[in-house]
């Protein structure tokens, strides 16, 4: 990621998610892995590519007794020139993630 680009410095995306999913209060919060029902790993990446802004949340849902991936979800970060309007942006991506993570484990279809 290019240094202040975005706000929020490389555990940006962590924050923002493990803030949401406290919020949200579905699941406790657990430290080890071996504790959970479900591993969540959580991804930013900021690549620019050919003038074009690839800036996306990856959200990866594991099962905890066999690493098995179970579920991927990505949500890309709209591009913008201006801070205010990239910070914005990177928060409707992070707030559609949890929507879309919400949405699957209470078996509610993804809004299009």
């Amino acid at each position: 990621m290019r240094d202040n680009y975005f706000r929020g410095g490389p555990n940006r995306a962590y924050d923002q998610f493990y803030a949401a999913m406290k919020s949200w209060g579905r699941y406790e919060l657990v430290l080890a892995p071996s504790e959970a029902d479900l591993i969540l790993e959580i991804q930013f990446t900021y690549q620019m590519e050919a003038g074009n802004s690839l800036t996306h949340f990856k959200l990866v849902v594991r099962d905890p007794k066999t690493n098995v991936r179970l579920w991927t979800l990505t949500k890309y970060v709209e591009p913008a020139g201006m801070s205010k309007n990239r910070e914005r942006n990177c928060n409707v991506a992070m707030n559609a993630l949890v929507e879309d993570l919400k949405n699957l484990v209470s078996g509610t279809p993804a809004a299009k």
